[in-house]
């Protein structure tokens, strides 16, 4: 088992790196998933280095579609320049094969429709729509006895992308009238 970061200069350059790896900008989802899965670090060691490489202008944070953003500044680049090497090379390797892998996967989009039993006589349809492996939409809603959830569901599979840009535009369109 490889160890784990816990010492708050690596962290630091870990997150700089993770950063980096993603192109210069990182959800705080991607940044967590890469320190979970690769670096074994606790999360609130590693949510406290954010915090100081930020007040240190080393990163700069933004809300875009309600998802928190990291993103590398000037300053925090030249930094990761100098001290990279700092990192062991397997957990640099690691880290570039994870963002790598995750940028790959992340790509997909995926629409899952199933029928979930509420009680031994009903059912609700599920339908939910990823992109970026993120929820895009989730619905829920009654559908009554087993037989016609599943028919349902099925349906809702077949007919996923006129659903999905249907209630969009519905969406869209209502915005639109409220303004």
């Amino acid at each position: 088992m490889r160890a784990a970061l816990n010492k708050d200069f690596n962290i630091k350059i870990a997150l700089l790196y993770i950063i980096d790896k993603f192109g210069g900008k990182a959800s705080d989802v991607q940044i967590t998933e890469v320190f979970s899965n690769v670096c074994g670090t606790n999360y609130f060691s590693m949510k406290q280095c954010e915090y100081e490489l930020e007040k240190e202008a080393f990163i700069h944070s933004y809300y875009y579609e309600n998802e928190l953003y990291y993103l590398i500044t000037e300053r925090g680049s030249e930094a990761l320049s100098f001290m990279s090497e700092r990192l062991i090379h397997s957990l640099r390797t690691e880290i570039t094969e994870f963002v790598k892998n995750y940028s790959c996967k992340g790509k997909t989009k995926e629409f899952i429709s199933e029928a979930v039993p509420v009680s031994d006589l009903d059912y609700n349809v599920h339908i939910k729509y990823d992109e970026f492996n993120m929820p895009s939409l989730e619905l829920s809603f009654r559908a009554g006895g087993r037989k016609e959830a599943t028919a349902l569901a099925k349906l809702l599979e077949k007919h996923k992308e006129k659903i999905y840009k249907d209630l969009y535009n519905y969406i869209i369109n209502l915005t639109n009238e409220e303004e």
